[in-house]
């Protein structure tokens, strides 16, 4: 961070690699406090260096960063097998070839089996 003593809620979010959006979210959830400066929101310094201090960490309730990352790739297998019956249900939902929401299905099934489309 640089030496300022109070950002605006985008320079906030930049000093603290956050997005602005998550920056007004806490604000509005009232873990980070801001001040009005006239017209404008600013946030102190040591407001902002309490609310990254009290994020949580993403390791905790891990043994360590393998079994985190064991975690995603779990956690991305399930979401891609879910795709995947969706995309088997639109296949099969009782439309005909030609019919644009089984072309679409059929589509998104292929991609997320890794097939190329054939035509």
């Amino acid at each position: 961070m640089d030496d300022r003593i109070a950002f605006t809620p985008r320079q906030a979010a930049e000093a603290a690699s956050l997005t602005e959006p998550q920056i007004w979210g806490a604000i509005t959830s009232q873990k980070l406090q801001a001040h009005m400066a006239g017209d404008r929101v600013v946030i102190l310094r040591t407001d902002l260096e309490r609310f990254v201090a009290s994020l949580p960490n993403p390791l905790d309730g891990y043994d360590s960063v393998e079994a985190h990352r064991e975690a995603e790739l779990r956690d991305h297998a399930a979401k891609r097998e879910r795709g995947r019956k969706i995309a088997t249900t639109l296949m099969t939902s009782g439309s005909l070839p030609g019919d644009p929401g089984f072309e679409r299905g059929k589509a998104i099934a292929a991609k997320l089996l890794g097939r190329s489309q054939k035509t």
